[in-house]
């Protein structure tokens, strides 16, 4: 008896133990989590929330907790007790209900999760006797429940997915991200604003904060909700939760709200192993209609898309899911979100028009108001009231969707992209290209009418201007750059937009002459993903499209490039297409010319066109005509990749003579002057040899004075363009090239190393010679001050140091610049002893593309500086302008220069050869390094290590294994490195002398 009672007491005894454990425990939990401004209860408190848990405030139960409505003093709020889960028994392999309790609370409270989306729940309480929580929501039931019942409508449906949708944007745009694992509608709870709060965290994974969040959810010991389950994930039994894997369950959700909790178990069992065929989803959208079709706010449109998009998110694959951030644009472009103000365009003033309305704006349609027909439908002139009094009434646009027009197919999809139409236009990242996209401001759907109102005054349709004599050449140009810029903006996204449908009939122009896009049904990419056409039937618009395309049958910007070299042929020749034709222009051309690169006779046929038609117009330039033609030429080469970047058409439109007169491009800190030849002349003293200052590849450079207007006398320097050095190339391509270097040296990019770059103040507009002046009182040239003995080492480094920064600039530029002419002679020195930069002739690559034209015996560069090399492959690549600088750096250190007169006397170029039979060995080194040291150990600041570090640079340079030479930053970090530098930087980095 007394052993039974002994054995009774240590039982009591360990059981008071453990009570005593587990209440110091809560204490110390309560303890932790009441500086967060939490209220702490007991477990009697905690019970009398919801009158002890009474089944009447029961909401439901999800895999971890159960939910309670209740009541705090006189404030409704949640509260959820944590249960175990099934998996749970198993405490070595999972997280108890202990350590859920606790990071949810850590996360709920911690400040740096401050800017959420209020669909995250608002902890206000807690108890750690219980392991509940209290949140501030008066539910109205949780969403599971509400799914099913008919009073849930439409609107507040739609209103639920578009809320869940920011929450997992929130949720996704951490680094790294949090990933719920589990999602469902039993964890989401709606209040009585049927806004959605989500309440269950019993899965999460990821997030910046803390460790203790990123736990591992055990292979096979939880699973998602039966139905809500990653069929990927158990398919190939992943151990990992990777991001984006949650995006299917919105998906769910999605076809839970209306209605087809059913269809989820059944697509399940399917694994749904191919894409989901348009059957399918009509279906289920008609299902949906026949749910929602007497409610007021429902449209089987928006149905059709809701559906499209839930079907996305489960596709068994990840990578063919949509994203979150796609999924949110997605539902935000829906009818009922535009109308309702419920997405980011809440503030949207554009309505809805009656057809009676658009009759009487349009004048019953007349013929005379008729603008033209697009890809899709109709545009006319229209005039539409202020308000009461009529005579206010202002100019707009209509545009009317035309079945006769519409393929079959997208005749289903036409009032959903009428509404994403409305949506993208109203897209705060379009707002600052307002000018040449339409503003709408109505528009009209009907079984009899669909339509949309812009805010635009039209002149007329680009089609019909192309014709008219009264359209000049700086209005066609002003066209040109505008849809250029336009173009880079839709290309410049990280998932590019594509129109695929340019076309001069799918631009207005305004009474200034801004191009105005009004076209975007096949518009796809950025936020609208690449699902937007269903219809494998729409290739572009007719006389436009590329014919690479029609051959692989893969849409890319390329394609949009393709189409706006059609339309550049078409606006500077006045021609449109005719598509009661057989043959466009575009495909004329593709039969004849296909895949080769265009010959420069057709350029000559097409100029001498341009030429005939716009010579009597006082703006025109033929140096522009031909610059013009070469670029829409190469914009519809049959392939894709030696087509130029909307960004570098962009650009070289910029340098056009026209833009440049007119400051129709980025603005300028000075206007450039206009110079006779008879003043260049002039300011050369007519081009006097005392003057000279030498010859480059393609021009010689005269030093010149000239007045300004206080009549004060300045040096500059000319350069003026030579056929005697041009070769093959014709003054058209010369002038072209000028003004591509002027474009260059006044571009905001090299604002940086503006020392070492010419500045150009003026040019000479002269079809036999043309010229440019820059603002610039030169030394000499890099090749004669070389041979100079006051040119010093500390000055050799500081042209060196300056170079090699200038280089690495060019190279790290996207994509990289190549110069390919480097040489001495392209090299000025200022009075400061600055390298200065002027001759870009051959350059390729950056704003210039890599399409420029280049006469066949100078594509190599300049003999002397060329590397051997080149001639294997015939590829250019930056570690060429590394071999010509290597070059460069062996004229300055060892006092030499090439002299194109005397080629076969002993120079750099065979010391060069002689050791590219070979390794370079340390006697090869100790060779140059021995020159360099004769000539430089008594100048100021020179060492012996800087010598021998110099000469090892120079010969790596030059190697004739292109993949030893260093990279640019190498060497600019090598040379850095000189004592010379170390010592002296402050004064090689300001423009004092050396």
């Amino acid at each position: 008896m007394s052993k039974t009672t002994a054995a009774e007491d240590n039982r009591t005894e360990k059981r008071c133990e453990e009570l005593d454990l587990k209440r110091a425990n809560r204490e110390a939990v309560a303890s932790q989590f009441s500086p967060h401004g939490l209220r702490i209860f007991t477990s009697d408190e905690f019970g009398q929330l919801t009158d002890d848990y009474r089944h009447d405030n029961f909401l439901g139960e999800t895999q971890f907790a159960k939910l309670y409505r209740g009541k705090m003093e006189t404030c409704a709020v949640a509260v959820k007790i944590f249960t175990d889960s099934d998996s749970d028994s198993d405490s070595t392999t999972t997280k108890d209900k202990h350590s859920r309790y606790k990071d949810e609370i850590q996360l709920l409270t911690d400040p740096r999760i401050e800017g959420c989306p209020r669909s995250l729940a608002k902890l206000i309480g807690c108890c750690p006797e219980c392991l509940g929580v209290v949140y501030d929501a008066n539910p109205r039931d949780t969403l599971d429940n509400l799914i099913v019942s008919d009073n849930f409508t439409w609107l507040q449906r739609m209103k639920v997915a578009l809320q869940l949708a920011h929450l997992l944007v929130f949720f996704h745009d951490y680094d790294p991200p949090f990933i719920l694992c589990k999602l469902d509608a039993a964890q989401i709870m709606v209040d009585q604003d049927y806004d959605l709060v989500l309440f269950d965290f019993g899965m999460l994974v990821g997030g910046p904060f803390y460790n203790l969040i990123s736990r591992a959810i055990p292979n096979g010991k939880i699973h998602e909700r039966l139905g809500y389950r990653n069929l990927e994930l158990i398919k190939f039994d992943n151990a990992e939760i990777p991001n984006g894997k949650i995006n299917e369950h919105l998906g769910y959700v999605d076809l839970e709200l209306l209605k087809f909790e059913n269809f989820v178990t059944l697509w399940a069992k399917k694994e749904c192993r191919e894409k989901i065929p348009w059957t399918d989803r009509e279906r289920n959208a008609l299902n949906a209609h026949e749910i929602f079709k007497e409610d007021p706010d429902y449209d089987v449109h928006d149905a059709n898309k809701i559906m499209k998009l839930a079907m996305n998110c489960i596709e068994l694959l990840p990578k063919d899911r949509p994203t979150m951030k796609e999924m949110l644009e997605f539902l935000q472009a829906l009818r009922v979100v535009l109308l309702n103000g419920m997405g980011d365009t809440g503030k949207t003033e554009v309505f809805e028009i009656l057809p009676s309305q658009l009759r009487e704006i349009t004048g019953a349609f007349s013929f005379d108001n008729l603008l033209g027909g697009t890809q899709f439908g109709k545009l006319y002139r229209g005039r539409m009231s202020h308000g009461a009094n009529q005579n206010e009434a202002r100019a707009v646009t209509v545009k009317i969707w035309d079945d006769s027009i519409c393929d079959s197919a997208y005749q289903m999809e036409k009032w959903s992209k009428l509404i994403e139409e409305v949506y993208f236009l109203q897209h705060p990242s379009v707002n600052r290209h307002q000018l040449s996209l339409a503003k709408p401001i109505g528009y009209c759907r009907t079984n009899e009418l669909l339509g949309i109102v812009y805010d635009l005054n039209p002149r007329d349709s680009l089609h019909n201007l192309i014709l008219k004599d009264d359209f000049t050449w700086v209005q066609r140009t002003r066209v040109a750059l505008k849809l250029a810029h336009l173009l880079v903006f839709f290309h410049h996204y990280d998932s590019p937009f594509i129109v695929r449908n340019i076309s001069a009939a799918h631009f207005l122009v305004d009474q200034d002459y801004n191009p105005v896009l009004v076209d975007l049904g096949m518009l796809v990419g950025g936020f609208f993903g690449t699902s937007n056409s269903p219809n494998g039937k729409l290739h572009g618009a007719p006389g436009y499209i590329d014919l690479h395309y029609l051959t692989v049958g893969a849409w890319s910007i390329t394609c949009d490039v393709f189409s706006y070299g059609v339309l550049l042929l078409n606006l500077f020749s006045k021609s449109v297409v005719d598509i009661s034709k057989q043959e466009t222009c575009a495909a004329r051309w593709g039969k004849l010319r296909c895949k080769e690169k265009i010959h420069w006779l057709s350029n000559d046929i097409n100029f001498s066109r341009v030429k005939e038609i716009f010579k009597n117009d006082p703006d025109f330039s033929y140096f522009d005509a031909y610059k013009i033609m070469k670029l829409a030429l190469n914009c519809i080469v049959y392939v894709p990749e030696d087509r130029p970047t909307i960004k570098q058409i962009y650009e070289s439109l910029q340098a056009l003579y026209v833009v440049q007169r007119t400051g129709m491009g980025e603005p300028r800190k000075s206007v450039l002057r206009e110079f006779l030849p008879s003043q260049l002349r002039e300011f050369t003293r007519g081009y006097h040899i005392e003057n000279f200052l030498g010859n480059t590849q393609f021009a010689k450079l005269y030093r010149a004075r000239i007045s300004d207007d206080a009549d004060r006398i300045h040096v500059v320097t000319v350069k003026i363009w030579d056929e005697t050095l041009c070769g093959q190339a014709e003054p058209l391509d010369q002038w072209s090239k000028m003004m591509d270097e002027v474009h260059l040296l006044r571009h905001h990019s090299v604002n940086g190393h503006q020392q070492n770059f010419a500045k150009p103040i003026g040019y000479s507009h002269n079809c036999e010679r043309p010229g440019v002046v820059y603002d610039l009182n030169p030394r000499d040239t890099l090749a004669k001050e070389i041979l100079k003995d006051n040119f010093k080492w500390l000055q050799r480094i500081k042209v060196a140091l300056q170079l090699a920064r200038l280089l690495f600039f060019f190279h790290n530029y996207d994509p990289p610049y190549i110069l390919r002419n480097i040489s001495a002679d392209h090299i000025l020195i200022d009075k400061d002893y600055n390298p200065v930069l002027f001759d870009f002739g051959m350059m390729i690559g950056g704003l210039f593309g890599n399409a420029r034209d280049v006469p066949e015996q100078q594509v190599y560069g300049v003999r002397g500086y060329w590397d051997l090399s080149f001639w294997l492959d015939g590829l250019w690549s930056v570690k060429r302008d590394v071999f010509s600088f290597g070059v460069v750096l062996l004229s300055l250190f060892s006092k030499r220069v090439f002299d194109p007169t005397r080629p076969q006397k002993k120079c750099l170029l065979q010391w060069a050869k002689k050791k590219f039979q070979e390794e370079m060995t340390k006697e090869e080194i100790n060779k140059v390094f021995r020159h360099v040291h004769k000539n430089f150990k008594k100048d100021p600041g020179y060492t012996r290590d800087d010598g021998l570090r110099v000469a090892r640079l120079a010969l790596e340079c030059v190697e004739y294994d292109i993949h030893i030479r260093p990279r640019t930053q190498v060497v600019l970090h090598r040379l850095m490195d000189l004592d010379a530098v170390m010592r002296f930087g402050r004064e090689f980095s300001n423009s004092t002398s050396a």
